[in-house]
């Protein structure tokens, strides 16, 4: 199951791909200044509201707050890496031998959604209607509603 897969190389694969690449790298400015001065904290919770579409400074208020703080020093992988993404294609993924259910928001970026869409030509997808990449932590019952449907038609062994 994936929710809005982060895979760029099938983001540049696509007509406009670079373009809502840049738009929302756009947004990540406070993270990454955050992180050059060394206030982890800050980082993760302007990651948070730039990926969230939350008002500066409202992450702190959020329930999920302590388990984002808690992972605050992963922020450094996201932004720090040296490393090139995975090579990535369609045709790669298409070789997949279990269903796999795709979702989004339905008001995401375009970015995760042109990813998403990307992912559908190879796998099964489905979306959240009245929200963005925020999805599973705004709308937990409809995830889980999803995902079992999904388990209910694929079968588990």
């Amino acid at each position: 199951m994936h929710h809005e897969p982060l895979l760029i190389p099938l983001l540049f694969e696509t007509p406009g791909g670079s373009v809502a690449f840049a738009d929302r790298r756009e947004n990540f400015g406070p993270v990454v200044g955050a992180m050059q001065e060394g206030r982890t904290e800050a980082s993760i919770y302007r990651f948070i509201e730039a990926v969230f579409e939350l008002q500066s400074g409202s992450a702190e208020t959020e329930a999920a707050a302590p388990m984002w703080r808690d992972n605050a020093r992963t922020i450094a992988l996201e932004f720090g890496s040296a490393e090139p993404p995975l090579p990535m294609t369609c045709a790669a993924l298409s070789d997949a031998k279990m269903p796999t259910l795709v979702v989004q928001g339905a008001m995401t970026f375009p970015a995760f959604s042109i990813m998403s869409e990307k992912l559908v030509h190879c796998l099964p997808k489905a979306t959240m209607d009245g929200v963005d990449h925020d999805g599973p932590y705004r709308r937990q019952d409809d995830l889980a509603k999803m995902i079992s449907g999904f388990l209910a038609v694929v079968g588990t062994k």
